[in-house]
């Protein structure tokens, strides 16, 4: 389904266009011949679902990434940017999901090191412009306190004022609101509604349909890589948007090779219960809005949403690498509310990270990585005072896991960073499968990986499945999350917007609970 909408602009009224831009990584083409049109003093929503291109894209106007091909048409010329400094010079700044502010120095401090020259710094200058930028734009940050002791949303602020005070034509938001809270996107909304009213012309990237529908004049859908609709915002509906964004599913067919949806434990007992949970992100806001949801034995719980949306916070609270605000987490009947990570464990808990660089000791030898969580360890210890191993038990072991999980390394004592990203996820996946969980916890587990290593890690979910273990899988790939969850609970800012059983899975139903927060039927 493709959606063009868009009436070509004559040259007055278009500030930047794009023609035919392609960017890959390898095998992946992150964008697709992109044909893009920016018109002077609108915001422009550049909407799709992660991995869809939408920041690389971003980043190629901004001069971090080159294209391998197209061209990029700016004020009426050709432009080639070699680097961010080149955009800035142009008129062109963005504000990326991850802040790059100096934590230890005040906010006029850090306008100052982009600013000052050389170490000519006219500090009063720099005040002054605060002070009158902010009160332009409601953009108001108190400039001598260190930003550190600032909310996430004050420290975007400075971002903007950045931007602004470097006297931006063209800003670019990538995913401005992941991090706020809802007073702080209503103030970022009548920002960016008076920095318009200026004169600034805005690309706002966003996963989210009712900020798009909200905000933006026109909105690009990216899908893929490619630019699969355009319009203007307001002769679009959500509906429409929801479409473009997940495009056709079919699920007459499996979605995915070797799997098969298998029988559900609707009947058995509940393995873990979280209750009323709310936990906090990394930069002090609310990741974890008062969560309930159960897993019971033998069952595949799938959490679907966008990322940023609580899914890590939810799933490290429960590993205990989190400690929840409030709330209570109840594994096998167990309040095991603020244990830690190692207490977890010994209750019956594994967690497969996305990262398996996180989840390996790159220094130690794969036999003695199968080893370093604790059931593992208690398996293969012959002092358990002073923590001495029987290795010869634990060579064995590992020789074994590598035949079971077709792990291609040349022996046991292979270190880690001599294995392919793929062959160290089945180590990790190994590692955790091979004592016996009751509940497996598996955040984004084939993330990255090539279609037979990740169709063997979701046969490896299945099978333990079977086996009666509990298992909260948390996925960006809706295929998977359709193909092998029993059940689907759907995060939207926090919390539980939908749940979903099987015989009611609809791709179309749930990407619109993703994207709104609101469930719909068709």
């Amino acid at each position: 389904m493709t959606i063009d909408r868009g009436t070509p602009g004559n040259d007055r009224e278009t500030i930047l266009r794009t023609e035919k831009i392609t960017k890959r990584f390898g095998d992946v083409v992150a964008n697709d011949s992109i044909d893009f049109e920016l018109r002077k003093g609108e915001i422009h929503g550049l909407l799709g679902e992660n991995g869809s291109g939408k920041t690389t894209f971003c980043r190629i106007l901004y001069g971090l990434l080159k294209p391998d091909s197209g061209r990029i048409i700016y004020m009426g010329r050709e432009v080639r940017f070699n680097s961010p400094r080149d955009a800035i010079a142009s008129g062109i700044g963005m504000v990326h999901q991850e802040l790059s502010l100096i934590p230890n120095l005040t906010v006029s401090e850090n306008i100052a090191m982009l600013h000052g020259r050389g170490f000519k710094i006219d500090r009063r200058d720099i005040y002054e412009r605060l002070l009158d930028l902010g009160e332009k734009f409601g953009l108001e940050v108190p400039p001598d306190v260190p930003v550190y002791k600032l909310s996430f949303g004050e420290r975007q602020r400075i971002e903007i004022i950045k931007a602004v005070y470097s006297g931006v034509k063209v800003l670019i938001l990538d995913e401005p609101t992941s991090y706020l809270t809802k007073v702080e996107v209503e103030n970022l909304s009548r920002v960016l509604k008076e920095m318009k009213r200026s004169g600034i012309t805005i690309i706002f990237v966003s996963h989210k349909i009712s900020e798009i529908m909200e905000l933006t004049d026109r909105v690009t859908v990216l899908r893929r890589g490619r630019v699969v609709g355009r319009g203007i915002t307001r002769e679009m509906s959500e509906s429409e948007l929801v479409k473009l964004i997940i495009g056709d599913k079919d699920l007459s067919k499996p979605a995915l090779a070797g799997v098969e949806p298998r029988e559900s434990g609707k009947d058995k007992p509940v393995l873990l219960r979280v209750k009323g949970l709310t936990v906090l992100g990394d930069l002090g806001q609310i990741a974890v809005d008062s969560v309930d949801l159960e897993i019971r034995s033998g069952e595949i719980l799938g959490i679907a949403g966008v990322e940023g949306n609580g899914q890590k916070e939810l799933i490290e609270a429960i590993a205990g690498i989190r400690k929840p605000v409030k709330g209570e987490i109840y594994i096998g009947g167990v309040n095991a509310t603020g244990m830690n990570s190692y207490r977890i464990r010994k209750l019956g808990v594994c967690y497969i990270p996305d990262d398996s660089e996180m989840a390996l000791l790159s220094d130690a030898r794969l036999f003695k990585n199968i080893a370093i969580t604790p059931p593992a360890a208690d398996l293969y210890v012959r002092d358990r005072v002073l923590r001495i191993f029987n290795f010869r038990t634990l060579r064995n072991a590992a020789r074994k896991l590598i035949e079971r999980f077709r792990i291609v390394a040349e022996s046991e004592d292979t270190y880690p960073s001599n294995l392919s990203g793929g062959n160290k996820q089945k180590l990790v996946v190994a590692r955790e499968l091979h004592t016996e969980p009751r509940i497996i916890l598996a955040y984004c587990p084939t993330k990255g990986l090539d279609i037979a290593t990740a169709n063997s890690m979701r046969n490896y979910l299945v099978s333990e499945k079977m086996k009666g273990k509990a298992i909260l899988l948390v996925s960006t790939d809706m295929d998977e999350l359709l193909e092998i969850s029993d059940r689907i609970a759907v995060m939207y800012k926090g919390r539980i917007a939908a749940v979903f059983d099987r015989e009611r899975f609809d791709p179309y139903i749930i990407a619109y609970a993703m994207t709104t927060g609101k469930p719909k039927e068709r």
